[in-house]
């Protein structure tokens, strides 16, 4: 597993499911995961041991990560502007991650604005857990879920600004 800075250690975080927790968790997975891949338009991986749906980003997906506060403005700007799409909570609730549509954006891309207010591009080939029908202190949630409308993600280019304008608008105040 690749290292990760503190905002997005969660995303190579892993623990098993108690298998008494829920009914037959491996088709019940492969369903979510297939559902998911359906609504994302990308392939995803199930990790047996942990119980885990993984994406991974860089060919179908990628993501931009903020903290919350932030992510709670950006995602009403994208809604808006009619350019919602599915974001991730981490599970300590401090930061907010927007699926994206391929960007092959590397944090050093993202302006120095924003990487001051702790906005990154999530490195190509990292692997995301998505959310499970059995939460864990490590299984992220939906803040914003995938819609039944396939690939509805918006591209990182207007993800990054509306949070610069969030920005703007905060120091303008």
């Amino acid at each position: 597993m690749m290292t990760m800075t503190a905002t997005t250690s969660w995303f190579a975080q892993s623990k098993p499911i108690d298998p008494g927790t829920a009914g037959d968790q491996p088709s019940e997975l492969a369903q979510d995961a297939a559902r998911y891949a359906e609504l994302l338009g990308c392939s995803l991986d199930i990790d047996a041991a942990t119980g885990r749906i993984i994406a991974v980003t860089g060919d179908a997906l990628d993501a931009i990560t903020m903290p919350a506060e932030l992510g709670t403005r950006v995602a009403a700007g994208l809604a808006i502007s009619l350019m919602s799409g599915p974001i991730l909570r981490s599970p300590n609730q401090r930061t907010w991650t927007f699926l994206t549509r391929p960007c092959r954006m590397a944090t050093h891309d993202v302006p120095a604005d924003l990487r001051t207010a702790k906005v990154s591009a999530i490195a190509r080939g990292t692997k995301l857990i998505l959310p499970s029908r059995w939460p864990s202190p490590v299984t992220p949630h939906w803040v914003v879920a995938p819609t039944s409308t396939p690939r509805t993600l918006p591209g990182c280019q207007p993800v990054l600004g509306i949070a610069r304008r969030v920005l703007a608008e905060r120091e303008t105040a």
